[in-house]
């Protein structure tokens, strides 16, 4: 029925979502050189999860970009070109995914 009425194979969610227990446990890593922000989440519990995780990036006059992650392996890596650099980012700033935070490094 959820199916039918949202068009999407839902498969993989109640999968994930409803019969596995635990879910992710990330830490990050992200760096900054010549205009482009590298990010690496990783996931550290047993059985890898897919999902996309909202980051804002925030800058050092307090205006925030947000970026989308796909995450689809226990290590994820994303690039963006930007002009200023980020002096933090923040993993699903809004609190939409069930997740355990881990450390968020700035290397």
């Amino acid at each position: 029925m959820l199916e039918e009425v949202s068009g999407q194979d839902l498969k993989v969610f109640f999968d994930q979502w409803v019969y596995r227990a635990g879910q992710p446990k990330l830490d990050a890593k992200w760096s900054y050189a010549d205009q482009v922000l590298t990010i690496e989440i990783l996931q550290k519990q047993t059985e890898t999860f897919q999902f996309t995780l909202d980051v804002d990036l925030v800058l050092e006059d307090g205006s925030t970009i947000r970026k989308s992650v796909d995450i689809a392996s226990e290590s994820t890596s994303a690039t963006f070109t930007m002009e200023k650099k980020p002096v933090e980012i923040v993993l699903d700033p809004d609190t939409w995914l069930l997740f355990e935070a881990g450390k968020v490094i700035a290397l």
